[in-house]
């Protein structure tokens, strides 16, 4: 049996105030969930092709010609609630070639609104949670031409039936991940993926980790267990991507160092087996500490990126973040101490987060020593408590998102952002937004400091083109 894996073109993305510019400067990473889903399906027998429609330039039209040319029984998209008119686009094309064809979504929107998910037009299946057993499952079943009533066992399923939408009341999430076979890397290009960082050679993604045991107010994490994989099950995978020839690797889990051993138990593994590599990860402002960064350093470790949202304790507690201004600057300077690149992600118009809290942290981050800062206006997401508080205080003053997804063909076009508005206004928010791009990146201490770190002619012309988008950056609602 055929499977093909879709992440579907971003051709009618909904304007959440991202810079298409600003997020191409910054890169594109491979699907891993979906990577993970393949090998899974490989490893059952099924024959399997993946699309990731943004990096490939895949249009929805090339994607009609590629569907008929692979003719696959079955389809697996990945879905964002900001995707979801192209996710309903690719699904009703692929109907129209073949109505026979299993239309199956998986991914955020999906969890967040399953049995509105179940009802759209041509989808046949959603699976909530980690898909890697349960897709392959239902793949095995659609095989053996299982009815639905023999479908129902699977877990995180869902479907429509006479009377309803069926959904498994049980999620489908993997408590033990050293057992789930190593990606699928060989069905993408890794070449087409890059980051911000890696103008020099390729960076390839791992995830070591799933869950996040964390409560931040502005984020949605399905899964709260945090399930690490053995030092020894991610050296296994190094190892065989070592002798592939790749040097440069990035964790991409949500977070890696959940605490400091795991870093220390890492780089010693890192430094016995004798690979010479440079890695990186994001992790926590707690988990670093001189005895880790230090031997993390000997193992090749080169850059750490943090959540630090602001600096204001104030907004910290308020975002259930947990963290203390001293706290940050102590890892900031621990880690230029031995030499390691810092990124710090910031976000503007979080509740309690004033015009002035805004400017003292872009003053305090370009004072920190961080080599890069990222800066994003705040947006309330479904199923966080950011949202539903600014719905309680009538900041927001419907639920938006979904009504947005009750009908997303339709409702695409009427669609309107809306953000927490409670101490700056939207205008004020984007605003400070692209006032704090330019202040951080074209300050000339900060010019003068990235020209020295240039090695080659492609990292000149990278810098000099990511100055000019900083120049022409004007975020818009």
């Amino acid at each position: 049996m055929k499977v093909l894996l879709i992440n579907p073109p971003f051709e009618h993305t909904l304007n959440i105030g991202i810079d298409s510019e600003l997020m191409e400067m910054a890169g594109c990473f491979p699907p891993m969930g979906l990577l993970y889903i393949a090998a899974n399906l490989i490893k059952n027998g099924f024959t399997v092709k993946l699309f990731d429609c943004p990096v490939q330039n895949i249009s929805h039209k090339d994607l009609e010609n590629y569907v008929a040319e692979f003719n696959p029984q079955v389809v697996g998209i990945t879905t964002f609630t900001t995707t979801m008119y192209d996710v309903l686009i690719c699904a009703k094309n692929i109907k129209s070639f073949n109505k026979n064809i299993k239309i199956v979504l998986g991914g955020h929107h999906v969890y967040s609104y399953p049995e509105l998910s179940a009802t759209y037009p041509d989808v046949d299946f959603i699976i909530r949670g980690e898909a890697e057993y349960s897709f392959t499952e239902l793949c095995i079943g659609l095989k053996n031409n299982c009815d639905l009533e023999e479908l129902k066992n699977i877990k995180g399923l869902g479907f429509k039936q006479s009377s309803g939408v069926f959904l498994n009341p049980e999620t489908a999430f993997i408590t033990k991940v050293d057992e789930l076979e190593f990606p699928a890397r060989n069905l993408v290009n890794p070449k087409i993926y890059h980051s911000v960082f890696d103008t020099q050679e390729s960076e390839i993604s791992i995830i070591s980790s799933r869950g996040c045991p964390f409560n931040c107010s502005f984020c949605f994490t399905p899964e709260k267990k945090y399930r690490s994989r053995s030092i020894e099950n991610i050296l296994d995978e190094i190892t065989y991507l070592y002798r592939e020839g790749f040097r440069k690797f990035f964790f991409f889990d949500d977070l890696f160092s959940i605490n400091s051993q795991k870093i220390i138990d890492f780089s010693k593994a890192i430094i016995q087996s004798g690979m010479k590599i440079k890695w990186s990860f994001r992790g926590r402002i707690k988990s670093i500490n001189e005895e880790n960064i230090k031997i993390a350093k000997k193992a090749g470790l080169i850059r750490v990126q943090f959540g630090i949202e602001t600096f204001d304790e104030n907004v910290l507690n308020l975002c259930n973040k947990n963290l203390k201004k001293k706290e940050i600057l102590r890892t900031l300077k621990l880690c230029k101490k031995f030499g390691i690149q810092t990124v710090g992600n910031f976000i503007i118009g979080l509740p309690g987060q004033t015009e002035d809290i805004v400017l003292n942290d872009l003053k305090i981050a370009m004072k920190s020593g961080l080599d890069f800062a990222e800066f994003n206006i705040f947006t309330p997401l479904p199923n966080t408590s950011a949202y539903n508080l600014a719905l309680q205080k009538g900041i927001i003053k419907s639920d938006f998102w979904k009504q947005f997804a009750e009908d997303p063909l339709n409702n695409y076009s009427i669609f309107k952002m809306h953000y927490y508005t409670e101490y700056l206004s939207e205008e004020r928010q984007f605003e400070l937004c692209k006032f704090a791009f330019k202040k951080f990146y074209l300050r000339p201490v900060y010019v003068v400091r990235r020209l020295k770190t240039i090695r080659s002619f492609k990292q000149f012309v990278f810098h000099a083109k990511s100055a000019m988008k900083l120049l022409k950056f004007n975020p818009s609602k």
